[in-house]
């Protein structure tokens, strides 16, 4: 997930990196632990090290030692004795603001967190899928998606050989894919988000229209007619035809298109005739007025896309919530 413009990087402060990546050995903000800053300004409140070092749960020799070491490395007294009390130098003074934000940031970090809101998510989260797939399985959940989280956007992208590799590194946060032949590793999570089949598209005056709704289109009944198809890499190295592969077919390829939703188009002024998933040809169905019906040749071939993403995002509440909702919407996909 990317930082939103209204986020800034924690770790972009200069002086936070020269902190950070300091070539001493042993830096001196080894020393400035929180226990030290505690003691420091229970110091500044009671006068008494004693009494600072048993709210500190510290031993007044260890106390003392502490306070020695803090000295040197401000190379400044930071108290006094005077009156049988410990009195804050000028130094101190100057340091106690910064020693209360830090304490409060400690303390922050300690508190449970609130609980997860949508209308409070925002950023970016980049999700890698074909085009049928965003169209499919990501569109159906959009509309409550921007509702939920009226500050979280989305990137989509391509899905490319190294998608593990991007994931890993946070340069993805989800993939919607199907590679059968790709290997998961220990450190992904994958979920099936739905199974269908394959449906056959055409344009709404094609010749087979007439048969298809007479009868159960054949086999025999494609052969004088071409096909328009897709063929993209997959990051397992194979392609997405290998899966249609396996069942020839009596009707050629004639245009290969990178995506799917172009060979659909390519099917409204053209005989051509289109294979894809069946969620897919809904869709083209829905909004060109292509005619889709049962494929006798293709129609088994099973499209089982999955929801992949890394342990790095596994817990994050708001990639836990945006998963939860393209699953529930593919599932309802499926119930329909």
């Amino acid at each position: 997930m990317v930082f939103s413009n209204s986020d800034t990087n924690p770790l972009a402060d200069a002086r936070a990196q020269r902190a950070l990546h300091s070539s001493h050995a042993a830096h001196p903000l080894d020393e400035l632990d929180l226990r030290t800053i505690r003691l420091l300004l229970l110091l500044l409140e009671s006068s008494s090290l004693s009494s600072a070092a048993a709210e500190t749960g510290v031993s007044p020799s260890t106390a003392s030692k502490i306070l020695q070491k803090t000295r040197a490395l401000f190379d400044d007294p930071l108290f006094v004795r005077s009156g049988g009390r410990m009195l804050p130098t000028e130094r101190m003074r100057e340091l106690a603001p910064g020693f209360v934000s830090a304490l409060r940031t400690f303390a922050n970090l300690a508190e449970p967190s609130e609980p997860f809101s949508p209308a409070r998510a925002s950023g970016q989260l980049r999700i890698a899928a074909a085009d049928n797939a965003a169209a499919s399985l990501f569109l159906p959940a959009l509309p409550h998606l921007l509702d939920s989280a009226p500050n979280l956007t989305f990137s989509f992208e391509a899905i490319e050989t190294t998608l593990l590799e991007q994931l890993r590194e946070g340069m993805l946060d989800f993939a919607i894919l199907m590679d059968r032949a790709l290997e998961i590793q220990p450190a992904y999570h994958c979920q099936q988000l739905l199974t269908s089949g394959h449906a056959l598209l055409m344009r709404a005056e094609h010749p087979l229209v007439r048969v298809a709704r007479e009868r159960a289109l054949e086999a025999r009944d494609l052969e004088p007619y071409r096909r328009a198809a897709f063929s993209r890499s997959n990051p397992s190295g194979g392609h997405y035809l290998d899966v249609l592969a396996h069942t020839p077919s009596r009707a050629a390829d004639a245009v290969l298109f990178p995506q799917i939703l172009t060979a659909g188009f390519a099917l409204m002024q053209t005989d051509l005739i289109l294979t894809c998933p069946e969620p897919t040809a809904r869709i083209l169905a829905q909004t060109t007025g292509l005619f889709m019906t049962d494929d006798p040749e293709r129609g088994d071939c099973p499209w089982t896309p999955v929801l992949l993403w890394h342990e790095r995002t596994h817990r994050s509440p708001v990639h836990v919530w945006v998963r939860s909702q393209l699953l529930h919407y593919a599932e309802r996909w499926g119930e329909g």
